[in-house]
């Protein structure tokens, strides 16, 4: 038997009652771990969407807030949606000022190491799970690593250990804004929605998409071996859902024929019991491309943060200059997956 659920994955404490649990009902034997992980901008738009878009016009047309009208055009909600440049901009700021680690300089033969030099996500996990046995020793060996005088790139360690979904976010600031990293866009934009639900989904858009955060919680307590890290674009390939079937201890399957038929599962097509072939789901994805770059083109003249000049990059409804800043903000963490994983992908 088993479960699938990303929503796992962000959680110190699955990790931890996971393991317990597991070990007392399986007679210490451990589960096998799958990992699938997307390109992380491209999961981030995808977050955006679905996470953001879609249900905000959804519970717009179904008339729930006073002062705009319901039954109408999707269209018609554009002017109430924050774009993803918006989302985007405002997390990056907030996820650089709880991750940022020290750098050695020439005038600190020591290696730098004070609470001033790194973001404050490594101190509030240490102090959030320091008690918890399980955790204890990396913790505080990975932790007084940085603050002792060692820094990011020439420690003997790994970088500390991050509760990136526990810590990074905070909480509700006031009644109407939601997450501090909002604030400016909440207060500036009083018209503009951000629904009350899901907010963990909805400020995560850029986080999520740092996978070694959450595994490296895993690794600590499960055997490598027993975890097995995916890259998506490797799941049409046959040869990959035979590793996927040894893994789980499967019999041998030629999963050809059933990669050709298409995908199942994905998007609006719910189910096991019919593929969506390849060719539509690419018709549908351009689709849905096309309906929120509208979204955020209409969105620029009015929005205080994002910038005037309507761009989409690589098929993402940003900017070219905000692109490349988070793809080069996301890029030494996709260097650590790897080097955690030993699995490269294409990124």
């Amino acid at each position: 038997t088993g479960e699938a659920s990303p929503g796992y994955l962000p959680y110190p404490s699955v990790v931890k009652d996971v393991y317990r649990i597991m070990k007392q009902q399986l007679d210490h034997q451990l589960p096998k771990i799958i990992m699938v992980a997307r390109e992380p901008l491209d999961r981030m738009y995808s977050s955006y969407r679905y996470n953001y878009v879609h249900p905000t016009v959804e519970y717009l047309q179904n008339g729930h807030i006073n002062g705009i009208l319901g039954n109408q055009p999707e269209e018609y909600y554009q002017k109430y949606l924050f774009s993803l440049e918006d989302f985007v901009r405002a997390e990056l700021k907030q996820l650089k000022a709880c991750l940022s680690l020290p750098k050695k300089t020439k005038q600190d033969d020591n290696g730098g190491g004070n609470d001033d030099d790194f973001g404050f996500g490594a101190r509030l996990s240490y102090e959030k799970w320091r008690k918890q046995p399980q955790f204890y020793n990396a913790l505080h060996q990975r932790y007084t690593a940085i603050t002792n005088g060692g820094n990011a790139t020439n420690s003997s360690l790994p970088p500390p250990l991050v509760d990136l979904d526990g810590v990074c976010y905070g909480k509700r600031v006031n009644r109407t804004v939601f997450r501090k990293q909002w604030a400016e866009l909440q207060t500036e934009n009083p018209t503009k929605v951000i629904l009350d639900k899901n907010l963990h989904l909805q400020q995560a858009m850029i986080g999520r998409s740092l996978y070694t955060f959450p595994l490296e919680w895993w690794y600590l307590l499960f055997n490598p071996s027993d975890i097995l890290f995916v890259c998506t674009e490797e799941l049409s390939n046959p040869d990959t859902l035979h590793e996927l079937a040894l893994q789980l201890g499967l019999p041998s399957y030629n999963f050809s024929e059933v990669i050709a038929e298409g995908a199942y599962n994905v998007g609006g097509h719910r189910g096991y019991d019919k593929a969506t072939s390849w060719e539509e789901l690419i018709t549908e994805e351009e689709g849905q491309e096309n309906l929120t770059v509208k979204s955020s083109s209409s969105m620029k003249a009015s929005s205080t943060v994002a910038p005037t000049e309507v761009s989409t990059t690589n098929g993402i409804p940003i900017s070219e200059d905000l692109y490349n800043e988070v793809k080069e903000f996301v890029e030494p963490f996709n260097e650590r997956l790897f080097a955690l994983t030993g699995k490269r992908c294409n990124w």
